[in-house]
Order: structure tokens, then sequence, then C-alpha cells
């Protein structure tokens, strides 16, 4: 673990996860050339022990071990092989699938993990992965031909999703996701450089019509402030720019007032999740073949 959080904070590596990081001390630092990785907050101490530094209080950190920079890298592959430690031949992992071919431009395949010791262990005992590219309804088309058992609907919109779940009613499945979606006002310019226009235009824009209209109920508005349901610290009760009639919006236009600058997160959308197409279990027994954009 040791070796693998300082390689992701490497300048050389310039990892663009790193900032994941940042809340150990010592961290940014490092990740910026201007702090050595022995200042960096982590040090193993023996085969089982993890001794973890961080810059300041942070609430969320145990959470954010679940993300992919905190995974552990091993190390002696890395020293043997540099960068091709990740080919299959190479590549040491723990998980429940091992890699054992990979195309950079085609896709890779894995198999299920015979040592994998996890709590469900699952019945797949291969996966394909093949990589998308060019015209966004190609996937589509092969998931329609039985190419594909598994199919993440990624850039669709929303009148597409529609006809894919009034075609696919028993395939379609959607799960939450822990995102904001938002736009960003560029202050260094008129007429955004007003924090009085800047509230107007959080005020004239209905979120609850976006969401429910525009976006066919696929997002909600961020009522809560910018941390979406189900991380820690999200604010339910938090103060937000509230949808209004275009003639209280003008306010702007009356002479100054003081007010808040920054209204990025009165904007934001929480998408509610993943949504896919999946195949029954018989169709495809023992393996598993799906699609990810490249």
């Amino acid at each position: 673990f040791e070796f693998g959080w300082k390689r992701c904070l490497s300048p050389e590596l310039k990892s663009e996860v790193r900032e994941f990081l940042f809340d150990l001390e010592g961290a940014s630092n490092y990740a910026l050339g201007v702090g050595t990785a022995e200042a960096v907050g982590v040090r193993a101490d023996g085969d089982h022990t993890l001794v973890v530094s961080l810059e300041r209080p942070t609430g969320y950190f145990l959470q954010s071990l679940a993300a992919s920079p905190f995974f552990p890298v091993p190390e002696h592959a890395v020293a043997v092989h540099g960068d091709n430690w990740i080919r299959p031949e190479n590549i040491v992992s723990n998980g429940p699938f091992l890699l054992t071919a990979m195309d950079l431009e085609s896709g890779i395949t894995m198999k299920r993990n015979p040592d994998y010791h996890g709590v469900s262990r699952g019945n797949v005992s291969q996966i394909e992965v093949l990589f998308a590219h060019g015209d966004s309804g190609e996937p589509y088309k092969r998931y329609e031909q039985d190419q594909l058992d598994l199919l993440l609907l990624f850039e669709v919109s929303a009148e597409e999703v529609d006809i894919v779940r009034q075609r696919h009613p028993d395939e379609y499945l959607t799960a939450p996701v822990l995102g904001t979606s938002y736009v960003n006002f560029d202050v260094s310019r008129p007429p955004f450089d007003d924090a009085r226009v800047r509230r107007a235009f959080c005020m004239a824009i209905d979120r609850e019509w976006l969401s429910d209209i525009t976006f066919r109920g696929y997002v909600t508005p961020a009522a809560g402030g910018f941390v979406p349901p189900g991380m820690p610290g999200p604010m339910c009760q938090v103060w937000r720019c509230r949808t209004t009639r275009p003639k209280r919006a003008s306010y702007w236009r009356k002479p100054a007032m003081p007010m808040e600058s920054d209204f990025q997160t009165s904007s934001a959308f929480p998408w509610p999740g993943h949504t896919q197409l999946r195949r029954r279990p018989s169709s495809n027994p023992g393996g598993l073949k799906t699609l990810a954009w490249k």
C-alpha cells in the first residue's frame, strides 16, 4: 500500500487520479514537486499494519479507501517489469478475476481467480470486455444481435433510454451513483463577474422541470448542496437558490448589495446511477461479454 500510494503521487507518473490522495499529510506537496516521498503520511509498520497521517481531520477518509488510487500495487512486479507490469503475463492482483489477455485497441479478457477469498465468489468463469469506438449506436446494435451480455448505457440520451426500457423491460437495470453534474460560471469576465447576475441565473433555473422533463426523471435536483445523498457529509437542509419567477430574478439590475460569489452547487444534478442492459444468466452460462468506451 505504501509503495502504491506514493507511486500514484509521484511527480514522474503524473497520475490523473492523484488528487484522491491529497488528504494524506504532505501528499499534495510531493505530487507538485515541492515535497518528498518520505514526508507523505503513509508508512508500513510490519506486514499487517499501515500507519496513515492526514493533512487535516477528514471524516470521509475511510470511505475514500474504496477508490482505485488506494489499491495496493506490487512493488516487486513494478521493479522487474516497469510499465509492463500490467501485462497479463506479469500482473499480480488479488481480485475475483485474473487478466488473461489484453489488447489496448480491442479489449481485455479475464478468468475467474481460483484463489480469491472474498465474501461473494459468484459463478461467472470468464469476462470479456470489448472496447467501443466511434458510433455510439453501434454497441446497442450488438446487444440487440446477442453479441453482448451486458451493456452500460453511457453517452445515451434520455429519449434513447426510454426506447431501450420499452424494448427490454426485463433486462433494464439502474443503480445509484454518487456523483454531481454542475455548470460553472466564468467569473473572470462580464456579466458573470457580478455576483448578482449569477444569483439571478440560479434563481431563474427550474431544476425540478429540468430533472423531470428534460432529463425525464433520470436525475434529481441537488437540493442538498454539492455532496450527493449517500455520501458522508450531505447537507440535506442547506440553503440554495430557489426557482422563482423571471420578474424577481431580474432584481440584480437594482443597486449593488452584498451577496455570495459562488453558486455552482445550486445548478448541480446528482445523476441517479449506472443504467445498463443485462441478459438473463441462461443466455451465456459461465461467461460474460460486455463493452466499454475507450
